[in-house]
């Protein structure tokens, strides 16, 4: 309301100005032009005036509210917010409990309660062991019910929630620990073995007077399948399930823990395998230089001369052999075909360096 009066009134002297002076229409022009400036001039002033006002009013005592309801939100909890480049905190995850021993699953936390399933040792169970009953002794887990997986599948894993008895006093003083914290958890990235029902190579070797009584229990695992994952659930029988991207083959497997290989136990065994398919191709080149030498060729001159039999030893330990190995481990190829794809690749190089 302070705006509208001021500015009337100063339309209103302004207009006694301009018709008490009497000037041409021209003259009239200009001198209502400026008028209508000052005129503008005065309301910003004004307005700025009782702004000042309204502003001291508040800081003295009028804003005590706007204070306090700026120190109550002040007060106030708030969320952090995260930068993009910052990693967001994870949520906490149920771990993965190995049983020690047999227990019984629970509906509810009491000895009288009805038994759900009956847990053996080795069993594989979810939980947060942090977040016992406060009752004492007792702690919510999930116990797997997949059995037979389906392979072709990502939906959720079936469970069932229960009870077990895990401390005094719901459990008797002096027995020894039920649970441990399994040593692979949901996430972790590994890679499971599958071990092959038939193998040409494995068949043949079993025909052998040697080998009658069964293979060594190296050679079915260095021609097993590899197929890599994350960890994804438990199942029945002290398996892990591992889950894989959608669209592989298979998407899911159940493994027990001698069969799941993490990745740095898988890139050694990767690389030994690599270096063993060096060495039998180091070997079988010198074994055929040799050869010719026997027959007739000369060791310092020529195509099967030393020097250029040193040149390939040389080319295929720093350059050949290592990126080969890579290409295995990115794939995922068994032991056995990481031997054989080495192998093949240096003595390829050789029949081109030495052949006619």
């Amino acid at each position: 309301m302070a705006f509208i009066a001021l500015r009337a009134a100063a339309a209103a002297a302004t207009g006694r100005q301009c018709a008490g002076a009497g000037l041409s229409s021209h003259a009239q022009t200009r001198q209502v032009t400026v008028c209508a400036v000052w005129s503008l001039r005065q309301e910003t002033a004004s307005r700025s005036l009782i702004l000042s006002g309204q502003r001291r009013w508040c800081n003295a005592g009028g804003g005590g509210s706007s204070s306090s309801s700026s120190s109550s939100s002040s007060s106030q909890p708030q969320k952090q917010e995260v930068a993009w480049w910052q990693e967001k905190p994870e949520e906490p995850k149920n771990q993965i409990l190995r049983l020690l021993g047999s227990a019984q699953l629970r509906a509810e936390a009491s000895e009288s309660a009805e038994v759900l399933a009956e847990l053996s040792e080795g069993d594989f169970l979810e939980g947060m062991p942090d977040k016992l009953e406060p009752a004492g002794g007792w702690l919510l887990v999930r116990a797997p019910l997949e059995d037979k997986i389906d392979v072709m599948s990502e939906k959720p894993l079936e469970y069932q929630d229960g009870w077990i008895a895990v401390m005094p006093p719901a459990r008797e003083e002096g027995l020894p620990e039920l649970l441990e914290r399994a040593e692979l958890q949901l996430g972790d990235k590994v890679a499971a073995r599958v071990h092959v029902e038939t193998h040409p190579v494995l068949d043949n070797l079993k025909k052998l007077p040697f080998f009658k009584d069964g293979l060594p229990s190296w050679m079915p695992v260095s021609v097993a399948e590899i197929y890599t994952g994350r960890i994804g659930g438990v199942a029945v029988r002290g398996r892990y399930i591992v889950q894989r991207p959608p669209g592989a083959m298979p998407e899911r497997i159940a493994a027990l823990p001698e069969r799941i290989v993490l990745p740095k136990a898988r890139a050694k065994q990767t690389t030994i395998a690599g270096l063993l398919g060096l060495g039998l191709s180091l070997a079988i080149g010198v074994v055929l230089h040799m050869r010719k030498w026997a027959q007739g060729e000369e060791f310092s001159v020529g195509r099967f001369a030393y020097e250029p039999l040193s040149g390939w030893c040389a080319l295929i330990m720093v350059f050949l052999t290592p990126i080969t190995i890579y290409p295995c481990y990115l794939f995922s190829n068994s032991q056995a075909s990481t031997v054989v794809t080495v192998l093949w690749m240096n003595l390829l190089l050789y029949n081109d360096l030495f052949s006619e």
